[in-house]
């Protein structure tokens, strides 16, 4: 599965190098300004195939790649994930949905972003784990070069040539922060699919500085980076 960015769409050139190893390749057309329950819906696609699934993500793509890989224990490779954005902005999912995490990442950090908080991000990415799993190009800005990013799914396909899916009757529901949406849908033990039960996972802009706070349901805010990423 393949996550582009704001404003991107399909990259046959990209398809092509996805689908080198002869592996079918998942590569949505998304419409982050008006979709609704994007990481509900491509958890759907990607658990409910019930087959093993590598996920790649860049920038906002990135950033639904990482939360759907720890709902569905998935190994995924992050390109410049979207968490934290230089003019304040912060990227959090409206729902209750952060988990014991996949460390099953290889996550890809360019040092000179001009839209990204790199500092916030590294914090953010090694307070949950993934110290170890963070690699950084120090010359490379937020788009991340073909070359580079076919290096990249390379060395990220072969390590996880062997990825067996993991046998389980729903993913394990997690949560970001510590402040649960009044709205936010409580799943019973009998509901298999409760990720398609969120009122409206896509995610809400954290000011700087200010708690997460509730949102009412169908007003998500976004961040509109200034550039398009595919």
């Amino acid at each position: 599965m393949y996550f582009h960015g704001w404003g991107g769409h399909f990259d046959e050139t990209k398809n092509k190098i996805l689908s080198k190893f002869g592996d079918e390749v998942y590569f949505p057309d998304i419409d982050y300004q008006n979709m609704r329950n994007l990481i509900g819906c491509y958890t759907n696609e990607a658990y409910g195939s019930k087959t093993p699934t590598l996920i790649i993500g860049n920038s906002l793509g990135g950033y639904l790649a990482y939360h759907i890989s720890n709902i569905c224990k998935f190994p995924a490779l992050l390109f410049n994930p979207a968490f934290f954005f230089k003019n304040g902005g912060e990227l959090r999912p409206n729902s209750n949905s952060e988990s014991d995490g996949c460390l099953d990442k290889n996550i890809i950090i360019s040092l000179k972003d001009e839209e990204l908080d790199v500092k916030r991000t590294l914090k953010f990415l090694k307070e949950n784990g993934f110290d170890s799993q963070i690699k950084m190009y120090n010359n490379l800005t937020h788009q991340i070069p073909i070359d580079v990013f076919e290096n990249e799914f390379t060395s990220f396909r072969e390590m996880y040539k062997d990825f067996k899916m993991v046998d389980q009757k729903k993913p394990s529901r997690y949560s970001i922060g510590s402040k649960i949406s009044k709205t936010t849908y409580q799943p019973d033990d009998n509901d298999e699919r409760w990720w398609e039960q969120d009122p409206d996972p896509r995610p809400v802009v954290v000011p700087m500085g200010e708690p997460v706070r509730d949102v009412p349901m169908g007003e998500p805010v976004f961040v509109q980076p200034q550039v398009r990423d595919r």
